[in-house]
């Protein structure tokens, strides 16, 4: 049997590439069983047409007429009903060819040996595709060209898929379908003239979508254009732009993922000399993320990124998010340039329109075996200044901020763990830290923040920074009277509550080994005076100046004495107040009745 079946050119963006294509790998067929061959199949929808030399098609229900017939009907009306009288036991395509022009981007794709099994209602149990390539431009007229490896799937329901490109939502709320349960790919290699790509493995499972506010199909035939190459984006192409991003980011609120996972990613860039970039071998050894929702992801991984290039390299050994929420990020950004699009054309933003912007929220980040070696570019403003060299290395991070209010935590864990940074040979002040053996520095730091709504108080658990073989200081201290508008509403309604707070208690330890003696040092040379005398006029002045300023009251004349005692034999030194009632802001501008209403604990190198 032999059929050709017209372009048909009334199909519109998207919904035409889905319909046409899921119809293209299905066939033509007579009803009942056996396998029927069908030469020179093309379908052209505008912006991409398909071709396939020949196909077979095994235990259709459909006949050749009726297959038309359904053909005429997609093409008129995209109807996912239609989708669904496809059944058949197995589809083969052993060529299929696609060439699609789109928002300035001309490519080419040769799809070979594609199978369909078990098509039942237009759900489809199974797919496979054994190989690829692809070429054609990219949008700045470059050439692309490049390799698929084997491509597959499981239960896919293209009368779902038809829907979600080409019905409007029922609402933000509407429940999204399952589209895919599975997909994975063998890896792909891709070259352009500005650097070559690779990917290894890559694997996704339970897809499920709903259509978008504005259908896909609409978004994709207005997709704007890019700039030509080497030209500024026009006023016009600006709008253009603002128009169609709103709709286009509905799309991360309209899909849901339970897993995605690739692996082996390499790339080698090409360089540019006219911007001093150098070429850079980058691997990514794999990336994984689960549970992402509603712009919200569950879980996520990226694993074993290294970077090298003529002037350094960098390293990552793994970066992982929880709870990365960019659901009202998104939806702000999209009432900005909704905002902006109304506006003339050319016309600068409202700066106060991006005070409307909602960051995204996290539940935890975490950041281990970082480290960079460098030599940075010069920069254009300077070309002539010395080149700058960065090292530093990074042995964990984690940062898990909670109770998120207006884009501001109400608690949060942010914890620093050996941040070794080199210390800048000639830098100003760097010579007393090379006099003591430092020429890095090892830096940890923590800072433990919880706020309790019930009882509205803030509690600083600790706010810790060390320094390897130099010393640490830590802060802790307890706030009360700390309602919720301390962290809502407007600025005013902000300050308003911090003011009204009331700290009932402070706790500083110090914990010295050689910072001290390099801050005598430092400060002995600036005033021409040597460590021995900087160290007797702080101590002087501590004995003094601390009592003078408190009021001269027991406690003041203790906590002198005691920080006099400490700076004297720099070891410890650990000072603790409480106030039954707490400290106000009208009891922090008179320092010298302070001390009257705490009780003090003060002691050194003890």
């Amino acid at each position: 049997m032999r059929s050709s079946v017209p372009a048909p050119r009334s199909l519109r963006g998207f919904a035409g590439f889905v319909l046409l294509g899921a119809a293209l790998q299905v066939g033509a067929a007579q009803a009942g069983s056996g396998t029927v061959g069908v030469d020179d199949v093309s379908f052209d929808i505008g912006f991409s047409k398909y071709t396939a030399k020949h196909l077979e098609l095994t235990d259709s229900s459909l006949s050749g007429a009726e297959f038309k017939a359904l053909l005429a009907d997609i093409a008129k009306s995209g109807s996912a009903d239609s989708i669904a009288r496809l059944n058949a036991a197995s589809i083969v395509i052993p060529d299929l060819a696609l060439e699609q022009n789109l928002a300035g981007t001309h490519q080419l794709a040769h799809y070979k040996d594609v199978k369909l099994t078990g098509v039942r209602a237009g759900k489809v149990a199974s797919y496979s595709i054994e190989s690829g390539a692809i070429g054609g431009e990219i949008a700045n007229g470059q050439a692309v060209t490049g390799i698929l490896h084997r491509i597959g799937g499981t239960d896919i329901d293209l009368p779902g898929l038809v829907r979600v490109f080409t019905q409007a939502s029922a609402g933000a709320n509407a429940p999204l379908q399952p589209l895919y349960g599975s997909a994975f790919a063998d890896g792909y290699e891709i070259t352009t003239p500005q650097f070559s790509m690779s990917i290894g493995k890559v694997m996704m499972s339970g897809i499920s979508g709903r259509p978008l506010k504005t259908p896909l199909a609409e978004i994709f035939a207005k997709m704007p254009k890019p700039p030509k190459p080497g030209s500024p984006p026009t006023p016009e192409d600006q709008m253009a732009a603002l128009k169609f991003l709103p709709d286009f980011l509905d799309l991360y609120a309209a899909f849901s993922v339970a897993k995605t996972d690739f692996r082996d990613l390499k790339m080698v860039t090409k360089g540019d000399p006219a911007v001093n970039m150098p070429p850079i071998n980058i691997s990514l050894a794999g990336m994984s993320m689960s549970d992402y929702a509603n712009s919200r992801v569950g879980e996520m991984s990226i694993e074993g990124i290294d970077a090298t290039a003529s002037s350094g390299k960098f390293h990552l050994g793994k970066l992982s998010l929880k709870g990365f929420d960019f659901r009202e990020f998104m939806q702000s950004i999209g009432t900005l340039l909704k905002k902006q699009a109304g506006a003339p054309a050319g016309s600068p933003p409202n700066p106060d329109d991006f005070k409307q912007v909602k960051p995204p929220q996290l539940d935890e980040l975490k950041i281990t075996d970082l480290s960079a070696d460098f030599v940075a570019p010069a920069s254009p403003a300077a070309p002539d200044a010395a080149p700058q060299h960065v090292k530093f290395s990074l042995e964990n991070f984690v940062t898990r901020p909670q109770m998120w209010e207006s884009g501001l935590p109400k608690s949060m864990l942010v914890q620093l763990e050996h941040l070794v940074v080199n210390v800048p040979k000639g830098a100003a002040n760097t010579d007393e830290l090379m006099a003591a053996g430092f020429d890095k520095l090892d830096i940890s730091s923590r800072i433990d923040v919880q706020w309790d709504e019930t009882a509205q108080r803030l509690t600083i658990g600790a706010i810790n920074l060390s320094g390897k073989d130099l010393g640490s200081v830590t802060i802790a201290a307890t706030l009360d009277n700390v309602p919720p508008e301390a962290f809502n509403g407007d600025q005013f309604t902000r300050q308003a509550a911090w003011l009204g707070a009331l700290l009932k208690t402070h706790d500083l330890k110090i914990e010295n080994q050689k910072l001290l003696d390099i801050i005598f040092a430092t400060q002995a040379k600036q005033t021409g005076k040597t460590a021995d005398e900087v160290k007797s006029d702080l101590i002087t002045a501590a004995s003094v100046g601390i009592p003078q300023v408190l009021g001269n009251s027991p406690n003041a004349k203790a906590l002198g004495d005691t920080v006099a005692k400490f700076l004297a034999n720099p070891k410890t030194l650990h000072v603790a107040i409480t106030s039954k009632d707490g400290l106000g802001v009208a009891d922090m501008a008179a320092p010298n009745q302070i001390l009257d209403k705490v009780e003090l604990t003060a002691k050194a190198n003890e």
